[in-house]
């Protein structure tokens, strides 16, 4: 009996020893497999990163915008990033039209799989009449996730509260006038080849300001790596009113990225 015991207990000891060699294999190839296909897609964080790009805005009744885009992309602590940014308009008529800025906090990947972001951006509108200013507060949560080697999809969702107060140029944000909140959204698939990566998104917000989310956007961008510290990027961007036979603007964009 006792001999029994001792062969169940050698066999029992084998069929665990064997099970956990299994375990540790399959955790290893599952491991290695997935590293090799968010390294392409998983680009490490610069401590500072400018952006600058110009865009060209027009729509169905001929009238047409211009913008310049400044940002700067620094790295506080290890988790968390900010954003600031500023932009200028300009219309044919008025070569102050408008002023944008915005203050956003950024969570970094976690897991390489989900972040969250906070934003403060403000208007200021000068042309057309009537002037205004409005403010917007953002929370949104992005997730993203390795396809491939070459393809990773992101998905986004949030919320907005706005505040619009009319005649009202002044620079510093406000909580006053006519309020309106509403959900935002954004969906893309990202494509990457050697020095290349080609984007198709889908939504209501961006780097800015966000949509209304019945007044959203398709869009196409295209960026190259000239270096490890220089990528240029351009998109054509398509927003529509409603519905997607409605056009309600066109974007041209061209700017670069610069890593330090």
């Amino acid at each position: 009996m006792g001999n029994l015991k001792l062969y169940c207990s050698l066999v029992t000891f084998e069929a665990m020893k064997k099970a956990l060699v299994l375990f540790i294999f399959i955790t290893n190839q599952f491991v290695c497999s997935n590293n090799k296909d968010t390294l392409k897609t998983h680009e490490p964080e610069a401590r500072i990163k400018v952006i600058c790009y110009e865009r060209i805005i027009f729509n169905p009744k001929g009238t047409w915008r211009t913008d310049q885009n400044l940002l700067g992309n620094f790295q506080m602590i290890h988790w968390l990033r900010l954003e600031a940014g500023i932009r200028f308009g300009e219309q044919p008529s008025a070569w102050n039209a408008y002023t944008h800025y915005k203050l956003e906090l950024q969570s970094r990947w976690f897991y390489n799989t989900f972040r969250t972001i906070a934003r403060l951006s403000n208007d200021v509108i000068n042309a057309p009449l009537p002037t205004y200013r409005k403010t917007n507060e953002i929370f949104v949560t992005e997730i993203k996730h390795a396809l491939s080697k070459s393809f990773y999809i992101m998905a986004g969702g949030g919320y907005v509260v706005s505040f619009q107060e009319n005649n009202n140029n002044n620079i510093l944000p406000t909580n006053s006038g006519v309020q309106n909140n509403y959900p935002v959204y954004k969906i893309s698939l990202k494509y990457i080849y050697k020095k290349s990566e080609i984007e198709m998104t889908y939504g209501s917000y961006d780097v800015f300001n966000p949509y209304l989310y019945n007044k959203p956007f398709v869009q196409a961008l295209g960026m190259y790596n000239v270096s490890d510290k220089c990528k240029l990027q351009g998109y054509f961007r398509y927003q529509y009113n409603k519905t997607f036979d409605v056009p309600e603007n066109y974007f041209i964009s061209l700017g670069a990225i610069f890593r330090l």
